[in-house]
């Protein structure tokens, strides 16, 4: 009878171990998952942070080619005045 407590009790034991183990894994998990979500939010901004930062950069090249324009008018109206 004895030995048939201690065996109850080392499965008991065993089972809690593993119980903890599963906790502490799930926790790990759902930690992993809220990083994850994290960074899968934060390059989905850095990716609409580059977009807009594409398009200001075609405006001042597009501007930048207006003002060349100009400054070539302005330079060949001095010349033949």
């Amino acid at each position: 009878m004895a030995a048939a407590e201690r065996g109850k009790r080392v499965a008991q034991n065993e089972r809690d171990e593993a119980n903890e183990e599963l906790t502490s894994a799930n926790s790990a998990k759902n930690s992993l998952t809220d990083e994850k979500k994290r960074l899968e939010a934060r390059v989905t901004a850095l990716e609409d942070e580059m977009e807009e930062e594409a398009g200001n950069t075609e405006l001042a090249v597009e501007k930048a080619r207006k003002l060349q324009t100009q400054v070539r008018v302005l330079h060949l109206q001095k010349c033949s005045s």
